[in-house]
């Protein structure tokens, strides 16, 4: 529900911005991501996408009403 071409830029920063804190988050509790993803374990990539969706959810319905 963006008022013009400024608000959707703005509500898209933000939503990336979440999107890399998420990532930030995760790497610093999941430890020795990149091995993990490396060794297929299927686990920490499920959990990774899982949160990664949730975080986009958020969004979604924060930036709508």
């Amino acid at each position: 529900h963006s008022v013009n071409l400024t608000d959707l830029a703005l509500w898209s920063f933000v939503a990336c911005l979440v999107q890399g804190v998420v990532s930030i988050v995760l790497r610093f509790v999941i430890h020795d991501l990149r091995v993990h993803v490396e060794a297929d374990h299927a686990s920490v990539g499920i959990m990774m996408a899982s949160m990664k969706i949730a975080a986009g959810l958020l969004n979604a319905a924060a930036m709508t009403y």
